[in-house]
């Protein structure tokens, strides 16, 4: 299955980005809609789909518009994929597609990251002592806004990593009831 390269909305080239849209959600339903080996062999194989991955959270952290459809259906593709047996080396949980996933859904879908994220948690520990030591640097940066783009990054990034990965561990102001 081919995905089409993802652009983010642009009213100039509506036309052109609502065809799109049909394609990449009639391709996410029909992925959602498989049985489990297909779904399995399909997303594991398809580099267009991890492509379209890497695209849209990378549009959507960049604070492109991203829709909300193509978010959820990405979310449900790896909670899916995160119940289903034997599939722990599979190309979407690689460290930079969980650090993703975390940022992007953390905040929103706090519980459904926790899960898809807990068998990787080991993983991602030397990604967390990287952002700490990244971090402390900054102590020793002249405080710019290139400088606090930066830190804003990594503290977003680390809030979302040590959400996810410590199911005790419950942001101020961010408590789930």
């Amino acid at each position: 299955m081919e995905f089409l390269q993802f652009v983010p909305y642009n009213v100039k080239f509506q036309d052109i980005w609502e065809t799109a849209f049909k394609s990449w959600k009639a391709n996410l339903s029909a992925i959602l809609n498989m049985e489990d080996k297909a779904f399995i062999n399909t997303t594991n194989t398809s580099s267009s789909f991890v492509n379209f991955i890497h695209q849209v959270w990378d549009a959507y952290l960049d604070g492109e518009r991203v829709d909300s459809t193509l978010l959820r259906y990405l979310l449900l593709v790896y909670v899916r994929l995160s119940r289903l047996p034997s599939t722990e080396n599979h190309c979407l949980f690689q460290t930079d597609l969980l650090v993703k996933l975390a940022v992007v859904y953390s905040s929103t879908n706090k519980l459904q990251v926790r899960e898809i994220i807990q068998d990787f948690a080991e993983n991602l520990t030397p990604i967390l002592h990287t952002l700490v030591e990244s971090i402390e640097s900054l102590s020793h940066a002249t405080l710019d806004r290139d400088v606090l783009e930066r830190a804003y990054v990594l503290a977003r990034t680390f809030d979302a990593l040590v959400s996810a990965t410590l199911p005790e561990f419950l942001p101020l102001g961010h408590i789930d009831r």
